[in-house]
């Protein structure tokens, strides 16, 4: 049994490495208890890394830039363990933030692109199946696979930037072709959600992940990178036309109502929300209030400051607001502080420029989300953050 264990050492090595991240492009959207098996992935690898293949783990102390970010989501993580015992958060997130932060920590460096390329391939084609499915089979109109929109979204813009990283590194035009049509088909999901704040990330990451390559690549590549966007913008836009003119339309008469004086529809709802979050803020601005908050908006309305219909949202559909009243300014310090960790690691780590790029634009992304939802009040979400970011920032070469 043992001389067996030898002999498939390094085979079991990889898998252990390698399935937590090519679960997140093949099964955390795409099965109905992604979610649960992600976690059990994530716990799994990190037991027998540390138990068997101890001298295979990276130190991630040598390198400052990783010890920040390390250090930064320990903070992070204990502000929350605070806020669980202070005020009542939610301790599933934090146990999550845990098993991420020890894949981290015990996983050797990445060295293989296939496992990756092949998974981010099969999971945009999966996800592009379901949608259909529920599209023409269930008649939704907005699609969540097997989970909420929104977070669902997600998943789909990081799929597609790490396809188009692929693009640009890999060697053989047969699987530049799969991975642009896996482009267009994580996209495609990502229109079909029906998440327009997750619109608005694609043409910004897009641009910046080509204006960042454009350093390192000829104007020829840069140029046919342009041209393929717009190849992709256009019959995108045709197709989806009615849709997206429908919750533009929304958008600006949601705007001319609220100025009109009525709230009760979606933007005026956010804004009622983020200046109900700023009064209540106001009363604990250092600790937060927790879930608290919601009995002091409750007393809000009673007061006749906001329509009732304001408790009925269960989250302030922003992350910087819903992380500053519920754990004060200490925690939304400790949530910005994680987002530059990030940056700062992508920038020092061993990555390519094409890696680094797709870093930068997967933070950028989460970033943008947070404006408008609250990414990481999701488990799945977080999961899909940091497992992306563990292996941007542990890749030390390529390997064909």
């Amino acid at each position: 049994m043992k001389n067996l264990f030898s002999l498939h050492r390094n085979k079991l090595e990889s898998i252990l490495v390698y399935l937590p991240v090519i679960f997140i492009m093949m099964g955390l959207y795409n099965l109905p208890n992604g979610r649960s098996l992600e976690s059990k992935l994530l716990v799994i690898s990190s037991l027998f890394l540390i138990l068997f293949f101890r001298k295979k783990i990276h130190p991630p102390f040598k390198n400052r830039s990783l010890t920040f970010l390390i250090v930064s989501i320990v903070v992070y993580l204990l502000w929350g363990m605070f806020s669980v015992y202070f005020h009542g958060d939610d301790k599933g997130l934090i146990r999550g933030g845990f098993i991420c932060l020890a894949f981290l920590l015990f996983t050797p460096l990445f060295t293989k692109t296939k496992p990756i390329q092949f998974s981010a391939i099969i999971g945009s084609f999966i996800m592009l199946v379901i949608a259909l499915y529920q599209l023409i089979v269930n008649k939704e109109m907005r699609i969540d696979a097997f989970t909420n929109a929104i977070p669902y979204s997600y998943g789909t813009i990081v799929i597609a930037l790490f396809n188009l990283y692929f693009i640009f590194i890999s060697k053989i035009k047969t699987e530049k072709i799969f991975h642009f049509i896996a482009v267009i088909t994580a996209l495609t999901c990502t229109l079909l959600s029906d998440s327009r704040g997750t619109w608005i990330a694609i043409p910004i990451n897009i641009i910046v992940f080509i204006a960042y390559l454009n350093k390192y690549h000829s104007k020829k590549v840069v140029s046919l990178s342009i041209l393929a966007f717009f190849l992709i913008s256009l019959p995108a836009t045709f197709l989806f036309k009615d849709r997206i003119e429908a919750r533009y339309d929304q958008a600006i008469s949601n705007v001319n109502q609220y100025n009109n004086g009525n709230p009760n529809t979606s933007i005026g709802t956010r804004l009622m929300l983020w200046d109900s979050s700023y009064q209540i803020f106001k009363t604990s601005p250092i600790l937060g209030r927790g879930y608290k908050y919601k009995e002091d908006r409750k007393e809000q309305v009673n007061n006749g400051l906001f329509p009732p219909q304001i408790m009925r949202w269960t989250h302030n559909h922003n992350q910087y607001v819903e992380t500053a009243i519920t754990r004060g300014s200490v925690g939304l310090f400790t949530f910005l502080i994680l987002f530059l960790a990030s940056f700062i690691a992508v920038n020092k780590s061993q990555a390519t420029p094409e890696l680094k790029s797709l870093g930068y634009s997967i933070i950028l992304s989460f970033m943008i989300f947070s404006l408008t939802d609250v990414p990481f009040k999701h488990h799945i979400t977080l999961y899909l953050y940091l497992v992306s970011l563990t292996y941007i920032v542990k890749f030390q070469k390529l390997s064909y």
